[in-house]
């Protein structure tokens, strides 16, 4: 076994500090690289995207057919949508009640036209619009109280102490009615079942409903 003879001088050790040498550039750094030309079989999948010119295509909204006095003439009157479990009766809370299909022009964030809509009370009103039952179901109700709707409208023409503004309202609702066929459709069956009398308006005044000739 090797010992140490001579000690070791404190200050002077035998053990030398090198530095770590640094290492010289790598030959991609100093030499340019050439890129060489790449030939393509077939261009036309390397072609670049064309510019598209369209014009932006616009859409079209009608205007909402408003009336105030056929919003005004609903309140105080019968409740015609008459839910069952849900209709309260009370003539103080009946308002106008709008279709919420989009066929009746109701949107995102905005309502029905004011010709399709309704006299419902606060109970009828609430089912309507937040109610959990199905909207086929919700269609049927409001479809039946659309024709009952359009009666009482007839019948108001026949009063003759009715304000001139509520007649000129509902007269204006029964002629936009007018372009509705389908409501044809639902009158005749209605008064097929019992639930609605004919209707006779005043001369002078075309009936949304009256049979129309067949077409050539």
């Amino acid at each position: 076994m090797l010992k140490q003879r001579t000690p070791l001088k404190r200050g002077n050790s035998q053990l030398k500090c090198t530095p770590f040498k640094r290492k010289g550039a790598p030959p991609s750094a100093t030499v340019e690289k050439v890129c060489k030309p790449i030939t393509v079989r077939d261009p036309s999948l390397f072609r670049l995207p064309r510019q598209i010119e369209s014009a932006c295509a616009s859409i079209e909204i009608s205007p909402r057919r408003e009336n105030s006095a056929l919003r005004d003439f609903a309140r105080g009157q019968p409740c015609l949508l008459l839910v069952p479990g849900h209709c309260t009766g009370d003539k103080a809370t009946t308002v106008g009640c709008h279709s919420n299909w989009s066929e009746h022009g109701k949107g995102k964030s905005r309502k029905a036209d004011d010709h399709y809509m309704v006299w419902g009370c606060m109970g009828c009103h609430g089912w309507l619009d937040q109610g959990n039952a199905r909207q086929n179901e919700k269609r049927a109700i409001f479809d039946d109280a659309l024709v009952r709707q359009v009666a009482e409208y007839k019948k108001a023409l026949k009063c003759t102490s009715l304000p001139k503004r509520f007649q000129q309202a509902v007269k204006w609702a029964l002629e936009e009615l007018a372009s509705d066929h389908r409501l044809e459709g639902l009158e005749a069956s209605a008064i097929g079942l019992g639930l609605l009398t004919p209707m006779h308006l005043p001369e002078g005044f075309k009936s949304p409903f009256q049979s129309r000739p067949p077409a050539a």
